[in-house]
């Protein structure tokens, strides 16, 4: 795998090196900022879009009502874009 500057060339296969790195790169950053979501609200998130899991699975799963588990979740939502806005401002 190139770094970002040996992936600096104008090809085709230099750009798609450049993209996964990128790619790499947000991931990792939202996993950070996942970790830093509260209790609560990181096991919604880490179910939902990491399991795949439905809102009436990990109500099932987590002894709550839907309608909490989707307060959670959008409250979880609403977390991360602020701590990625605050990291971009």
């Amino acid at each position: 795998m190139a770094t970002c500057s040996e992936a600096s060339g104008g090809s085709s296969r230099h750009l798609e090196e450049i993209a996964i790195l990128d790619q790499t790169e947000c991931q990792a950053q939202l996993a950070q900022l996942v970790d830093r979501l509260p209790d609560d609200q990181r096991p919604v998130i880490r179910r939902r879009f990491i399991d795949q899991r439905s809102i009436r699975e990990i109500a099932q799963e987590l002894g709550r009502s839907e309608g909490a588990i989707k307060q959670l979740q959008f409250r979880a939502i609403a977390n991360l874009r602020d701590q990625m806005r605050s990291r971009h401002a």
